[in-house]
């Protein structure tokens, strides 16, 4: 009998046996319908044993050549002790003594043993599920530096961070979310540099998440998130192994779920929206051009539509006289009011570029770009579009290019300047901007200002936004970190 609580499905009732026949039964009756179950018996002299595993989930080699091997060989008394340390396997084999750790165990890809006339079972590694190698993102791919990217499976993906990190200091938290799922999550961090208040934080709120099934980071990322309904995210994300352990080194957290290559990276600041891992790999003095560069574009993408509606309807003075001419001339035919134009441009080159995403790679860029001339192309000779405000779409099409992290908040706060713009002309565009502003400034996440780096105090907290200083400048940690903030002794003020 299956038992619900609290949403959780328990196997309480079951209790194993010393009879095998009864414990063959038990785990047939919870597997009632599932035709992937594999059951075999193995006897010998000494001893008389049924094995369980799912088709598909195990080595299929480790299962016939070693378990069965391992079981045939025992001799002697049969007992819980002799028998669990006569097993030769070369991988790990755990006692367990309730069915919730035997059903978690088959569904996990172990293979589960019992023996007549014990009243425990073994729980023994066998996972050998396919999964696919790592290799660089395509979200993340950089011209120079690692070309490594987490996969879909934990295990792998915390040997990737140890591999880059190899220190006893690096701690990975496992446990299991998800009422159903009972999806497996690792909360890593370094324990000497971790700030223990984000720490108590992050560990609060995945304990308390309650869901039936995780199958993505991002669904944790909705529920533990600070300010849910703002449009900048307070969540990082990455499929780096190196970008993750250059995090931990900031004395951030990170985590990891099995199924989902994108691992989570706690706390997120603003400044992190610029901040690409090729910017450490390049010189400092280019890196630091392309950062800066990222703010402008980020500005223009949210600025150019809303600054032209307001110029142009409320604003003449202050244009050039000619290119306030040329403006005014390509408006004569077109039916449309500017606000009109804009959101209807938007919309057009939104549709296009999901279009775009959704398609291969190769013929995903040839819509998008075929797309976007013949639309504009024939919009304007049709005079439902002027010319001017092709252009000015193309920018801020071009530049929201430039910094994908924050693409999402880029298009909402796009639309908040233009309808600001569009009704109180350019005091609407500097008042919508105040209002960003603030509400940057009210931010934080998981108990740190969410510009912290920006608006440090400190001078090592700015040597790393904005620009970024080198390497022998940058021996400090964000000044959120109170412990361990020494990166190394590599220079002084």
């Amino acid at each position: 009998m299956v038992i619900i609580l609290n949403g959780r499905i328990s196997f309480e009732s079951y209790k194993i046996s010393k009879h095998l026949n009864d414990n063959i039964n038990s785990v047939k009756s919870i597997f009632e319908n599932e035709g992937t179950l594999v059951f075999r018996r193995v006897t010998s002299k000494y001893i008389s044993a049924a094995i369980f595993y799912l088709d598909g989930m195990v080595d299929n080699n480790l299962v016939g050549l070693n378990v069965d091997k391992a079981i045939l060989e025992f001799k002697g008394d049969l007992n819980s002790k002799s028998f669990l340390e006569s097993l030769v396997y070369p991988g790990e084999i755990r006692e367990i003594k309730n069915y919730d750790d035997i059903v978690s165990g088959i569904l996990e890809g172990d293979t589960i043993v019992f023996a007549h006339s014990l009243d425990i079972a073994l729980k023994i590694n066998t996972k050998g599920y396919m999964r696919r190698s790592p290799q660089e993102p395509p979200s993340e791919a950089v011209v120079r530096g690692p070309r490594e990217g987490f996969i879909e499976n934990i295990i792998t993906n915390t040997s990737l961070l140890r591999r880059k990190l190899q220190t006893s200091d690096l701690v990975f938290e496992t446990s299991k979310i998800g009422n159903r799922s009972k999806t497996r999550i690792a909360i890593t961090y370094l324990k000497s540099v971790v700030n223990d208040k984000v720490l108590k934080e992050v560990r609060k709120k995945v304990s308390e998440i309650e869901i039936d099934g995780v199958v993505d980071t991002n669904i944790i990322s909705e529920i533990i998130r600070s300010g849910r309904l703002s449009p900048f995210k307070t969540v990082g994300t990455t499929e780096r192994p190196d970008v993750a352990a250059a995090r931990l080194l900031e004395g951030k957290v990170i985590i990891i779920i099995d199924g989902s290559p994108v691992a989570l990276s706690l706390p997120y600041l603003f400044i992190e929206n610029f901040q690409v891992n090729e910017d450490y790999y390049l010189n400092f003095y280019f890196g630091s051009f392309i950062r800066l560069l990222r703010f402008i574009c980020f500005f223009l993408t949210v600025s150019v539509p809303a600054a032209y509606i307001s110029f142009v309807n409320f604003h003449w003075s202050l244009l050039p006289p000619d290119l306030a001419l040329n403006i005014q001339n390509a408006h004569k035919e077109v039916p449309l009011s500017t606000f009109s134009e804009c959101i209807f441009m938007l919309a057009v080159f939104e549709v296009i570029r999901e279009s775009g995403q959704r398609l291969t790679s190769g013929s995903g860029q040839a819509v998008s770009i075929v797309g976007a001339l013949v639309v504009g192309q024939a919009a304007v000779e049709a005079n439902i579009i002027s010319a001017p405000m092709v252009i000015v779409i193309g920018v801020t099409a071009i530049t929201g290019l430039v910094n994908t992290h924050i693409n999402s908040a880029a298009i909402i706060l796009r639309f908040f300047l233009i309808v600001f713009s569009s009704v109180f002309g350019f005091y609407g565009f500097l008042f919508a901007w105040i209002v960003i502003s603030i509400h940057l400034l009210s931010l934080n996440s998981f108990g740190v200002r969410y510009m912290e780096d920006i608006l440090s105090h400190e001078e090592n907290g700015r040597r790393d936004s904005i620009m970024r200083f080198p390497w022998d400048k940058l021996y400090l940690r964000p000044s959120f970190i109170y412990k361990d903030r020494e990166r190394a002794d590599i220079g002084e003020d």
